[in-house]
């Protein structure tokens, strides 16, 4: 199912052949995609006489790891002279265009790889569907019926379609998650705190912000992780425990391929560890609802009220409750992480990593959407969100061509566990 075509090694080949050529291509694969499709997942895009000049002094980075490589940028990311929009009308309002770039741009130039374009995503990133009331729903790359899923859309479409074969995001709840599982490639969510979200990334929420990124296969997502990472070498194989969550319905096909990947990888239950999680996940939405929606209200406290209008009501909501919690539920909730974090720091003592589903289902027609699905989707997610952890995604197939994904969570972002799991993955 993935999209060998527009793998890593497909671009390094164009490119070291003809790289105007591999520019027109690029564009010739824009241009074929309906306007409405376009304006909803893809923000901006460099010119094609500069992207040439790009493409043309790219080739001498041909023999590293990511050189030549073309790649987008979710659009809350600053990168001069673009405007950084966060898929708002309102931020170039209230914030100047940037003067200079991310420092994730300043590293990526220095792989050698090439900035393509943004791509568009939920308002503010407050959001796990797509949905975007100002610029378009970004719909899934293969099924355009269903949705991408979010907050990360635009740059999971654009790898899942095979406009490109390398796209950033963020995930602060689960959006390079879901929009993984959805679309069937895989992604990867780093750690909170780390440089890339904290110079030139505009925040949701700061201690839950994480960036990350998106490949159509294996292969490159494990070259990707070696370049930027470098994880210290570790053991071969490594012990995973998988962990399905009763209280969420998990359709049943999936569910049986889920089970099928967990027994491939040779993963544990362990009825102690199953306990912990499934106490420690109970209700872990609502306590992570409570903190992240009182640190996006602090980044948007000074807009909120006087500029109500040029939010999308269900995000003004989202944002305004973070003001209104009483001093219990914050502190119930700033106690409940500390515990999540403990019992994690507890299964990781016997476990490498923990695996369990992103998505209970696959992606979903805007029709069917409920509160009760996006409840599901962060009690799935919410609960790595607040451990804090890494994330890799990898995406399962059904035989109708839609996907939902595993999470795999592991302790540091140098860690082996990772690659190995794309080691067996690759060898199927």
């Amino acid at each position: 199912m993935c999209s060998k075509r527009f793998s890593f090694s497909y671009w390094k080949e164009i490119i070291s052949k003809d790289p105007v050529k591999a520019v027109r291509q690029f564009f010739d694969r824009i241009d074929s995609i309906s306007k409405v499709e376009r304006a909803a997942a893809l923000s901006c895009l460099v010119k094609e006489k500069e992207l040439t000049n790009s493409f043309i002094n790219a080739v001498e980075f041909l023999d590293q790891p990511l050189g030549c490589i073309p790649y987008f940028f979710k659009d809350l990311f600053d990168v001069h002279p673009y405007p950084t929009q966060c898929g708002s009308t309102l931020l170039q309002k209230v914030r100047p265009t940037p003067d200079k770039s991310c420092n994730l741009f300043k590293e990526m130039a220095n792989k050698g790889s090439i900035f393509c374009g943004k791509t568009h995503m939920n308002e503010f990133a407050y959001g796990l569907d797509g949905l975007n009331t100002h610029f378009g729903d970004c719909p899934h790359p293969k099924f355009p019926e269903r949705l991408s899923g979010g907050s990360s859309s635009g740059s999971a479409w654009a790898v899942g379609k095979g406009i490109i074969p390398l796209a950033f995001g963020t995930d602060t709840g689960g959006s390079i998650r879901v929009p993984a599982s959805f679309c069937g490639i895989y992604g990867l969510r780093l750690c909170p705190h780390q440089d890339w979200v904290k110079n030139g990334c505009f925040p949701l929420a700061p201690s839950y912000d994480t960036a990350g990124w998106f490949t159509s296969n294996a292969e490159d997502m494990r070259t990707s992780i070696q370049t930027l990472l470098s994880p210290k070498c570790g053991i071969n194989r490594s012990r995973g425990l998988y962990f399905e969550e009763s209280g969420i319905p998990i359709d049943k096909e999936l569910k049986k391929h889920y089970r099928q990947m967990a027994n491939f990888l040779c993963l544990e239950k362990d009825e102690m560890a199953q306990n912990v999680l499934s106490t420690i996940i109970n209700h872990c939405e609502t306590c992570y609802a409570v903190l992240q929606s009182r640190e996006a209200y602090a980044i948007h406290r000074k807009w909120l009220d006087e500029y109500r209008e040029y939010y999308d009501p269900i995000v003004w909501q989202r944002i305004d409750r973070g003001r209104r919690w009483e001093e219990k539920e914050i502190r119930h909730s700033e106690i409940q992480q500390e515990t999540i974090r403990c019992h994690f720091n507890k299964v990781f003592a016997d476990f490498d990593y923990l695996v369990m589903p992103a998505v209970p289902c696959p992606a979903v027609c805007k029709n069917t959407l409920s509160q009760q699905f996006r409840e599901g989707l962060l009690r799935l997610n919410a609960l790595g969100s607040m451990a804090g952890f890494p994330v890799l995604t990898i995406p399962i197939y059904l035989p109708s061509g839609l996907s939902g994904g595993l999470q795999i969570i592991y302790p540091t972002p140098q860690s082996q566990v990772p690659l190995n799991i794309l080691d067996q993955i690759i060898s199927m």
